[in-house]
């Protein structure tokens, strides 16, 4: 009985055939949609940034949040929003935004990240 393919292997043999061609015709759609089956993942500064704070939100003034409003910051942790607070306790509100870098533990790298969502202006909340 070896000669002869059974029921049960014809179907599998179909399935197999339909599953393979079911795979092909998705990485076809990917080559011609030009993905290629590469996936791109946003690292845009801004993007991740209005993914934490909306733009409608506003600007954060740091000169008047809270340590729980700065957490909300991109990079900015409870132990950095409360050196934050207590730079501007000890030293007076901060002018300039750029001020911000005189807090310890916020390198240029992260101010570049926050420069676009804070500032220092007297009527802002």
């Amino acid at each position: 009985m070896r000669g002869k393919i059974t029921k049960t292997e014809k179907i599998l043999v179909v399935c197999t055939v339909v599953f393979l061609l079911a795979v092909c015709g998705f990485c076809i759609s990917e080559i011609a949609a030009g993905r290629n089956g590469v996936w791109s993942v946003e690292t845009d500064r801004t993007a991740a940034a209005e993914a934490v704070i909306p733009p409608e939100a506003g600007l954060i003034n740091i000169n008047t949040a809270p340590v729980e409003l700065l957490t909300e910051l991109p990079g900015i942790g409870s132990k950095l929003a409360e050196r934050i607070v207590s730079h501007r306790e000890s030293n007076g509100p901060f002018r300039y935004k750029s001020q911000l870098l005189e807090v310890s533990g916020i390198g240029a790298g992260t101010y570049r990240g926050l420069e676009d969502l804070i500032t220092v202006e007297e009527g802002d909340a």
